[in-house]
């Protein structure tokens, strides 16, 4: 990036005293912007910079782009692997959108002596928590076998949640079931609709694929998905 296009750049500019401009990375991710730490040798008039630029990045950290100019020093060896980042958009919290991650990203489980919670206020583990403002809770939202009604072409799943929130389960051509969670199970009726409902009808069949969404109370959201045969006869 150029002069000052970077996410973070960091300079030391002082003649008159040997003053610091000290940065520190520390279980954070800076992955699709530069960072530079920057000491010129000479201020405008030419006197010397009596001034240091330093990024601490000795603790855990996925920094894509770092470099240091002029004087200006780094510590640490941050990875430089991709994070595997999500959408960017609102992941539950108070009000802030944020970068998910991915299962099986490089920044899962790589930080160590995190702050409480993330940015979203979901708990972080006491051990390896991971890199960045977003913690993974992992699935959230997970589906037992659907028992089947065949006689009716209905079926009833469990779907295991964390209570207390709210679950939602949709689907192409699938009715939509919303239901407030208070135990650990929920038994969701699972019936077609339009073209679906009618596939079922005339062959005795039809394939669906259930999304569910788990809100917690607060705020933050669980997924999961699943594909089901619905059979009547």
């Amino acid at each position: 990036a150029a002069q000052g296009g970077s996410a973070v750049y960091d300079l030391v500019y002082d003649q008159s005293a040997p003053r610091a401009a000290a940065a520190t990375a520390a279980n954070s991710i800076v992955f699709r912007d530069d960072i530079v730490i920057d000491k010129p040798a000479t201020v405008g008039n030419g006197a010397a910079n009596l001034g240091s630029a330093t990024l601490d990045a000795t603790a855990p950290n996925i920094l894509g782009t770092f470099r240091s100019s002029g004087g200006g020093t780094i510590s640490g060896s941050p990875l430089s692997a991709d994070p595997g980042l999500g959408a960017f958009g609102f992941n539950g919290g108070p009000g802030m959108a944020t970068f998910p991650l991915s299962a099986g990203g490089k920044a899962l489980k790589k930080g160590a002596s995190c702050p409480a919670a993330d940015e979203r206020g979901v708990t972080r583990p006491a051990g390896l928590c991971d890199l960045g403002a977003f913690q993974r809770t992992g699935a959230n939202v997970k589906f037992g076998k659907l028992k089947r009604n065949n006689g009716k072409g209905t079926g009833t799943l469990v779907v295991k949640v964390k209570p207390p929130g709210k679950l939602t389960v949709t689907g192409k051509g699938l009715t939509t079931v919303k239901r407030s969670a208070k135990r650990k199970t929920i038994k969701v009726p699972v019936k077609a609709r339009g073209k679906a409902k009618r596939k079922l009808n005339s062959s005795g069949r039809a394939k669906l694929k259930l999304a569910a969404s788990f809100t917690f109370a607060n705020g933050t959201v669980g997924t999961g998905t699943k594909r089901v045969k619905l059979v009547k006869r």
